[in-house]
């Protein structure tokens, strides 16, 4: 049973967004997203944003407004690649924060169709090395990302096996886009029930991503490389979005390779739906996400170098 919230919400979502893309181009999605994403301005008490920059890379800290600080959240936020919600995804942000006790930092890494693929993975990759660099053991990081934030996480990982360097200390991932390729039965099989994105739309934004790069290129489609070594991972999604399987299938895949993992179905949820403070399903989803984190603590001894002061 849903609550009447997020009833309420995809009927919204079905009537004013989730509209055939037409000619639009990017730059009239991103006045329309800009304009949606006023509403959120807000932010939650208890933390405080500042801009800052990390391996030459602009990141939003979001920094707790009380001492005991228990950490650092590496936080990639979605967007289909192409689009930023700053408000949006700052109140997801400073929720974390609040719930986990841990600051975030947030990279806004360079945007398709500009700057196609692999762009915002190289500058993820470029923030995380100058996060390191301020002191910060990658043990005591929680990394997470949402949507195309979870692809760009999931990648980082691999990058960051890649180099034989430590992991963070377990990564939450929110209706991750794993599989630009095949993505799943379920961009068929939901194609009434998901209440945000139109196939054809998910379509444009992955081509506009990708340009001329293979659907199957491991950082790109994480689902399409290997898991193995990845710290703990948790899935979060609705069943009834279309990139179900994306989290589904790569799930499967990661607790085949011997990954620790969690995977959380959420029905009739909005894609994404952990974004929308007013849903009580969203409230609830951090609590799982908190608890997730909570029974894989970073080493003892991580506690305290983990926690950032950027300055």
């Amino acid at each position: 049973m849903i609550s009447w919230q997020a009833r309420l919400f995809n009927v919204f979502l079905k009537v004013a967004g989730r509209r055939h893309p037409g000619k639009r181009t990017v730059a009239d999605i991103r006045r329309k997203v800009a304009r949606a994403d006023q509403w959120f301005a807000k932010l939650p008490q208890g933390v405080h944003v500042q801009q800052q920059s990390l391996g030459g890379i602009p990141v939003r800290w979001i920094r707790l407004a009380t001492a005991g600080n228990k950490g650092t959240i590496f936080f990639i936020h979605g967007g289909a690649w192409c689009v930023e919600t700053p408000n949006l995804h700052t109140g997801l942000a400073a929720r974390l924060a609040l719930a986990l006790g841990m600051d975030v930092v947030m990279p806004h890494y360079r945007l398709a169709p500009e700057h196609p693929f692999p762009a915002a993975s190289e500058d993820c990759l470029a923030a995380w090395h100058g996060l390191l660099q301020s002191a910060v053991d990658p043990a005591g990081v929680v990394l997470a990302g949402d949507s195309a934030g979870g692809a760009l996480a999931l990648g980082l990982l691999g990058q960051i096996r890649q180099a034989g360097k430590a992991m963070p200390r377990c990564c939450l991932l929110l209706s991750a886009a794993t599989d630009l390729a095949t993505m799943g039965r379920s961009v068929v099989d939901n194609r009434r029930s998901d209440a945000m994105f139109r196939i054809t739309t998910m379509f444009l934004f992955r081509n506009w991503y990708l340009a001329d790069t293979s659907p199957t290129d491991p950082l790109a489609s994480p689902y399409w490389g290997d898991f193995t070594g990845f710290p703990p991972l948790m899935f979060q999604v609705s069943g009834a979005e279309l990139m179900l399987d994306n989290s589904v299938l790569a799930a499967a895949k990661a607790k085949r390779e011997g990954v620790t993992t969690q995977l959380s179905i959420w029905p009739g949820m909005p894609h994404d739906f952990t974004l929308f403070a007013f849903l009580p399903e969203a409230q609830q989803g951090i609590g799982e996400l908190v608890q997730f984190v909570e029974r894989h603590p970073a080493p003892a001894d991580n506690t305290k170098r983990s926690a950032v002061n950027p300055g």
